[in-house]
């Protein structure tokens, strides 16, 4: 498997469409508020990762990690494993939102 280039992630840098396609979806598993707004900044930087190929797959273990170059908080989801905080909270439908273009290597 091929390692991603490096980007680094800034939210305040995501489209405004974007940010309000993401954060509509999550309204239907999770009330999206003012009060919410670090919450729900912590799920679309999860989806991010997931979108971009920096989470990874162990087969050892089942379960899948965040690439080393990047930190995730699950403190924020009482330390759920980032496989369930993916399924409960339907990440798997901000994941097309948030996927970049490839890096070019030229």
């Amino acid at each position: 498997m091929d390692i991603p280039f490096y980007k680094p992630f800034d939210i305040a840098q995501l489209a405004p469409a974007v940010r309000q396609a993401c954060e509509q979806q999550l309204n239907t598993v999770y009330e999206v508020d003012a009060d919410s707004r670090v919450y729900v900044d912590q799920l679309i930087y999860l989806a991010w990762l997931w979108a971009n190929d920096f989470v990874f797959y162990d087969e050892r273990d089942g379960m899948h990690w965040v690439d080393g170059r990047y930190e995730f908080d699950n403190g924020w989801f009482d330390n759920n494993i980032i496989d369930n905080i993916y399924s409960e909270y339907e990440l798997d439908k901000l994941v097309p939102l948030l996927r970049e273009p490839a890096a070019s290597t030229e």
